[in-house]
C-alpha cells in the first residue's frame, strides 16, 4: 500500500485533533449554547433538542469522545436551569440531559469522517484490504450520506426522551435567576478568540471538503498535488492555532492546553471497558459466533435489506457489551466475506456496519463517550438509560438497513 496517499488523512485528523483542543482551551461553544437556549425559549423539552443537536454538530467537527469532555461539564448546569417537584423529577431530568448528550455525541460522529475513532479504522481498513471503490469515500462524499443519517438519528433520540420521559420534561419549570442569569456555558457575548476559533472551523471544513471534491474531478497524476496542498494547509493551520500571536501575546492553542490531561475517572472508565471487551472476545470466541449467526441469515436466503438488517442488529447490540472499536475491527472482515459471497459491494455494507459499531445507546462499555459522560454524570438512572437506549438500537438499526439499501448505493 502506498503510505502516501494517506498523507491527508493524517493531516486531517491530526488537525482536527488541534482545533478540539483549541475549543476547550477557549471555550468557544459557551456562545452557543448561551445563544442556543435563548432561542428555544424556557421549555425543558425544546432545550434539550437543541441541546442533542448542538452535541450532535460539535461530535460532526470534533471526535465524540471530546465532544464528550467538552459538554459533560455543562450538564449539571442545564438540569439547575429549571425548578422540580421532588427529587426523582430532577434525577430524570438529568438523565435525559447525560442520555441525550450521550446518544448525540455517537450520533455525530457518524455525520463526518472525523467525528468517531470507528471511522478512522474504517478507513485504514479499506485501505488494507483494497475494497474496490474505497477511492470515492473522501470527507465531501461522507458528508452526503452522513448529515441526513445523522439528523434523522437525532430526531429519533430526541423523539425516544420525549416520549419515555415526557412526565418529567413536563413538570420541570424555569428556575426563576437560574434561567434568566447568564447561559448554561457561562457566557454569550462573542470574544475575539472564539471568533479566531470559529474562522479556522470554516476554513477546516472548506479546504476538507474542497480536497474531496478535487480527488474525485482530477486524474490520478495531478493527485500529488493534492498531498503536497494537504500538508502545507495542515502547517499553516497549526500555526495559526500555535504560532501566530494574538492581541494577548499568547497563541490561541498554548502547549500545555493541547496536551493538558482528560477527567480521570472518565478516562479510567474507557480503559477498563476496552479491556473487557477485548478480553471477552478472546475467551468466549465472540468472532467465531458472530459469523454463524452471519452465515446463518445468508443460508436462509433472505432478502439482502434483511441480511443487512440482522448484520446491523448483531452489530449495535454487540456494542452494548463490546467497545465499538474492538466490534469494528471484528466485524470489518465478516461483512467482507459475507459480501463477496452474496455477489454484493462490500463497500455500503462496510460503511452502514461501521457506522452501526457508533450507535451503542444502551451501556457505557460501547463507546468511549459512553464511558466518559456516564462517568462523569451525578444523579442518573442507568435503568432508564438501558430501556430507552435498548428502542433507539432498534430503531437506529432499521434506518441504517434502509439508507445503505436505497441510498448509500446510490450515492457511491
Amino acid at each position: 500500500m502506498n503510505m502516501t496517499h494517506s498523507v491527508p488523512l493524517i493531516v486531517m485528523f491530526a488537525t482536527a485533533i488541534l482545533l478540539s483542543r483549541a475549543y476547550l482551551a477557549t471555550r468557544a461553544y459557551d456562545p452557543m449554547i448561551g445563544r442556543l437556549s435563548r432561542m428555544l425559549g424556557r421549555r425543558c423539552d425544546r432545550l434539550l433538542l437543541g441541546f442533542i443537536a448542538f452535541v450532535a454538530a460539535i461530535s460532526a467537527l470534533l471526535p465524540n469522545v471530546v465532544t464528550a469532555m467538552a459538554v459533560a461539564p455543562l450538564l449539571p448546569l442545564f438540569v439547575a436551569r429549571f425548578a422540580y417537584p421532588d427529587a426523582a423529577t430532577e434525577r430524570l431530568v438529568a438523565t435525559a440531559f447525560t442520555a441525550g448528550a450521550m446518544w448525540a455525541a455517537n450520533i455525530g460522529g457518524m455525520a463526518s469522517m472525523i467525528g468517531s475513532p470507528a471511522n478512522a479504522l474504517l478507513l485504514v481498513y479499506l485501505k488494507a484490504a483494497n475494497i474496490p471503490g474505497a477511492d470515492r469515500l473522501n470527507f465531501f462524499t461522507w458528508l452526503i450520506f452522513g448529515l441526513p443519517v445523522a439528523a434523522v438519528l437525532c430526531l429519533f433520540a430526541w423523539g425516544v426522551l420525549r416520549i419515555g420521559l415526557h412526565r418529567a420534561l413536563a413538570a420541570a419549570t424555569p428556575n426563576g435567576q437560574a434561567a434568566e442569569a447568564a447561559p448554561a456555558g457561562g457566557r454569550e457575548t462573542i470574544d475575539a478568540a472564539s471568533r479566531a476559533v470559529y474562522r479556522l472551523t470554516i476554513a477546516y471544513l472548506l479546504f476538507w471538503c474542497a480536497e474531496g471534491i478535487v480527488q474525485i474531478l482530477l486524474p490520478a497524476p495531478l493527485k500529488p498535488w493534492l498531498i503536497a496542498a494537504s500538508v502545507g494547509f495542515g502547517l499553516w493551520f497549526v500555526w495559526a492555532l500555535m504560532g501566530r500571536k494574538r492581541e494577548t501575546g499568547q497563541p490561541l492553542l498554548r502547549w500545555r492546553d493541547a496536551t493538558s490531561r482528560p477527567p480521570l475517572r472518565g478516562m479510567l472508565l474507557i480503559g477498563v471497558t476496552v479491556a473487557v471487551s477485548l478480553t471477552a472476545v478472546k475467551l468466549l470466541h465472540m468472532d467465531k459466533s458472530i459469523a454463524t449467526l452471519a452465515g446463518m441469515a445468508r443460508d436462509e436466503n433472505l432478502a439482502p435489506i434483511l441480511i443487512l438488517l440482522v448484520m446491523l442488529l448483531i452489530t449495535v447490540f454487540a456494542t452494548e457489551f463490546i467497545s465499538n472499536t474492538v466490534v469494528a475491527l471484528t466485524f470489518f472482515p465478516i461483512v467482507q466475506a459475507t459480501a463477496v459471497t452474496l455477489g454484493y459491494s462490500p463497500l455500503p455494507m462496510l460503511i452502514v456496519v461501521s457506522l452501526a459499531s457508533t450507535m451503542p445507546f444502551m451501556s457505557p462499555i460501547g463507546s468511549p463517550s459512553n464511558a466518559l459522560l456516564i462517568g462523569e454524570a451525578r444523579g442518573i438512572r442507568l435503568r432508564t438509560i438501558f430501556r430507552l437506549g435498548f428502542i433507539l438500537d432498534i430503531a437506529g438499526a432499521v434506518v441504517l438497513a434502509l439508507f445503505g439499501a436505497y441510498v448509500l448505493r446510490a450515492v457511491l
